[in-house]
């Protein structure tokens, strides 16, 4: 009896023996993922010759693709980094960045991400003085002209007759220069004395402007104190707006008769200078150094915009850090002018001839649809924020691109990139990312929608006869003016949404979106696009009430405000309608869904029309108004279980932590890595590629030899390494960092390979072989698989 139980024993220890003689090389073989693999020493010259000379080659050209693959890796990775100096490493506006964005290779921006704003605005250094004027040290400004004779009567013009011969000299600069700027005598924009006396005090001012009745003012939030006592917070408005305000909120009166609404002193501008309000905007806009000489610094932000970041640390972000004197955001769709013109033509901002015609004078001047050619990182800005110092060459850059806009058409984003053009790289700007444009504001639906019969004009004849009435007659003279060269042989270059554009450009909105949401959907009705509502009567009027902003309705002593867009973008050129109902049957997503399932519903829409810009605007619209009525939740008080991280919200404890010691909450708070559900449109794609990798792994096991020494490649290691790009791959498609995606991913490696050894120490499957698995190799690579699989599941 004792010899029948020792024998397993005996069997294991001879079976042991036999064979460590059969492969003297076993322990080398299993060291490691890149095996020594010691050959027979017949013929070694031989060997050394077809063996060593392939294998030098392979692993030369491996490691040569991988040092490509880790550089264009760290590029990107350190494009996105918060570490100032990897960031400062990347050249985001370089050719190497722009074209792997192009390709999709570089991660996409969130549409809202973190600024590196400075910590404490009271512990920032205003720089002393002013910046030198290196280019042009003396600008002046014309402030008389003829009058205009219109036929009729003759009258002043705000913005002058410039002609296409002083236009052109415009742009020769010179040390001293002397300009149109707006401005001229009688031509309107004029201020109250009260408020001309105020304004001489604002060296460092934040400006906005309502026109026409558009907006009320959103008061700004986190300001410091001593942002509230360096910055005037100017708010100019127009006749018709003042109304409104004084119909809607509450003004008050200082001792001097200024008027306020919480931080903004109004500023009434008097004898409006154009006949369309957004020109008339555009004044404090672009010439804000002219409505106010004495500012030294200024931040732009449009009416209908809530400013939620210290502007002190916008100017330390965006000039003083890198020594910047005149930042503005990138466009979010559009870097060529030619596009941005075709996107208006299709929302009728503006008669669609005229824009023809606008940008055939700018193709036969030159001007290029934007390439990686540039020295610019895109010709079209996000205008709704503008932030610069008033410097000599600033001030010349504004009067030129204000110049273009009163010749033409009063949509600036159009002639912005046109102006840079002409300065031939002398205009240096800071262009920054759209994410953190979007992060600085708030955005807010405007009271009523513009309606304009220019904006419906599809031909010239129609400005003839009855029509001429549409012709502004205060602006636009360059559109009427004859132009010296001959245009009708100039044909502007084909941009997506153009239907000539054949296999290079897009599909419709409707056909792609409709595709795409559908199979996203949870209900089968058409995706509802409701009416622009074109206002019928004057300026409606409502009592000041505690809503929600992110509603397009609001009933208020049995008024109705007409329904209002709260569209992505904050240059009032989102092309329909939206409410928080549409938007959570836009996104397929039910009112109680977690910021996660909104996000990924929106990720994947995206993905599904990445190249239909139009279908785009109308999802990022939805997201947008989702995450605005979740802040307005948060603003008011109410717990709302979403981890939306704005400038000015805090994030939300998870539940259980707060009944926690501290010491764990401390703990639980500055943990690196979350664990997160998993996401379902990925599960299965993840799980049948970590499936595939295991079976993959088995059979390699399974089929090598225990007996003779395998000398081919190594195969657990290029499948290990597979795993673990495929980890980096999901783990960067849930927005985690590269840097964080590679650390995260090594330590699941490592947690793998230590339960793997532990495991195969005690199965010990080189002695008694497991399901047909000879090599503890391919037991601890099953482990480091399944780890792989969790981690790029489950971590964040």
């Amino acid at each position: 009896m004792e010899s029948k139980l020792q024998r397993p024993h005996s069997v294991r220890l001879n079976r042991r023996g036999d064979r460590n003689n059969q492969r003297p090389f076993a322990k080398d073989d299993e060291s490691g993922l890149f095996s020594s693999m010691r050959l027979p020493q017949d013929n070694p010259i031989k060997i050394v010759w077809k063996q060593g000379f392939i294998r030098l080659v392979l692993v030369a050209g491996i490691l040569w693709m991988l040092l490509i693959l880790i550089v264009l890796l760290f590029h990107v990775w350190s494009c996105q980094s918060s570490i100032s100096f990897l960031s400062a490493m990347c050249n985001k506006e370089g050719k190497v960045f722009i074209a792997m964005d192009l390709l999709g290779l570089a991660p996409k921006p969130e549409h809202r991400c973190p600024i590196p704003v400075a910590d404490d605005p009271d512990k920032i250094v205003i720089p002393e003085g002013r910046t030198p004027d290196a280019i042009v040290k003396n600008l002046t400004y014309i402030e008389e002209e003829d009058l205009v004779n219109n036929g009729s009567q003759s009258f002043a013009v705000f913005g002058g007759n410039q002609s296409w011969l002083q236009r052109e000299e415009n742009f020769n600069l010179k040390p001293s220069m002397k300009v149109h700027c707006g401005f001229l005598k009688n031509g309107g924009a004029d201020m109250n004395p009260v408020d001309i006396k105020y304004v001489k005090r604002c060296r460092f001012l934040v400006a906005s402007g309502i026109f026409d009745g558009y907006d009320v003012p959103h008061q700004p939030s986190n300001i410091s104190t001593r942002s509230k006592k360096l910055f005037c917070f100017l708010m100019v408005v127009d006749e018709v707006s003042l109304k409104f305000i004084k119909e809607n909120v509450t003004v008050r009166k200082d001792k001097d008769k200024g008027m306020w609404v919480g931080l903004w002193r109004l500023i009434p501008l008097k004898h409006q200078p154009y006949d369309e309000p957004r020109r008339n905007g555009k004044v404090p806009k672009i010439l804000t150094h002219r409505l106010f000489p004495q500012a030294q610094y200024s931040i732009w932000i449009d009416g209908k915009m809530e400013l939620i970041v210290d502007p002190l640390l916008i100017l330390e972000r965006y000039l003083w850090r890198d020594k910047h004197t005149y930042a503005i955001a990138q466009h979010k769709h559009h870097r060529s002018i030619y596009e941005e013109a075709d996107a208006n033509k299709r929302r009728k901002r503006y008669a669609r001839p005229l824009i023809d015609l606008h940008m055939k004078i700018y193709y036969s001047e030159g001007m290029e649809p934007w390439s990686l050619k540039k020295n610019t990182i895109s010709d079209v800005p996000e205008g709704a924020i503008i932030i610069r110092e008033h410097t000599a060459l600033n001030n010349l850059f504004n009067c030129l691109w204000f110049n273009e806009v009163n010749l033409f058409t009063p949509r600036d984003q159009l002639s912005f990139g046109y102006v840079v053009y002409r300065l031939k790289g002398l205009f240096k700007f800071f262009m920054f990312r759209n994410c953190e444009y979007y992060s600085l504001f708030i955005l807010h639906p405007h009271t009523r929608e513009h309606s304009s019969k220019v904006e419906w004009v599809k031909s010239l004849s129609e400005f003839k006869g009855s029509g001429s009435s549409m012709k502004e007659s205060r602006g636009g003279f360059g559109l009427w003016t004859p132009y010296p060269k001959n245009l009708d042989s100039v044909n502007l270059p084909q941009v997506c949404g153009d239907p000539n554009s054949h296999d290079n450009c897009i599909n419709t909105a409707t056909s792609v979106l409709s595709k795409s949401i559908t199979a996203n959907r949870r209900s089968g009705t058409p995706i509802p696009r409701p009416p622009v509502n074109l206002p019928t009567q004057t300026y409606p009027s409502f009592k000041p009430t505690k809503t929600e902003p992110w509603r397009t309705t609001t009933i208020v002593h049995s008024r109705r405000i007409l329904a209002a867009r709260a569209g992505s973008r904050a240059d009032d050129s989102a092309p329909f309608e939206m409410s928080v109902e549409n938007a959570l049957k836009l996104l397929g997503v039910s009112e109680n869904a977690s910021f996660d399932d909104i996000l990924r519903a929106k990720n994947s829409i995206v993905a599904s029309i990445k190249d239909d810009q139009e279908a785009i605007a109308q999802v990022e619209a939805a997201y947008d108004m989702l995450l605005m009525r979740s802040l307005t939740q948060r603003r008011a008080g109410k717990v709302v279980d979403r981890s939306i991280r704005y400038a000015d919200v805090k994030p939300v404890n998870p539940s259980g932590v707060g009944s926690m010691p501290r010491w764990v909450q401390t703990t639980v708070k500055n943990l690196p890595v979350s664990v997160v559900a998993p996401v379902t449109s990925e599960l299965g794609i993840q799980a049948g590629v970590y499936g595939a990798l295991m079976v993959l792994t088995y059979v390699n096991g399974a089929s090598t030899s225990s007996v003779v020494p395998y000398t081919g490649p190594d195969v657990p290691g290029l499948i290990l390494a597979s795993s673990f790009g495929a980890s980096l791959y999901f783990m960067t498609r849930k927005n985690v960092k590269l840097g964080k995606a590679t650390l995260i991913t090594i330590g699941g490696l490592v947690a793998g390979a230590v339960v793997g050894s532990a495991v195969e120490n005690w199965l010990q499957v080189d002695i008694v072989p497991l399901l047909g698995i000879h090599s503890p190799a391919t037991v601890v690579s099953e482990f480091i698989l399944f780890s792989q699989f969790l981690v790029s599941m489950y971590l964040r």
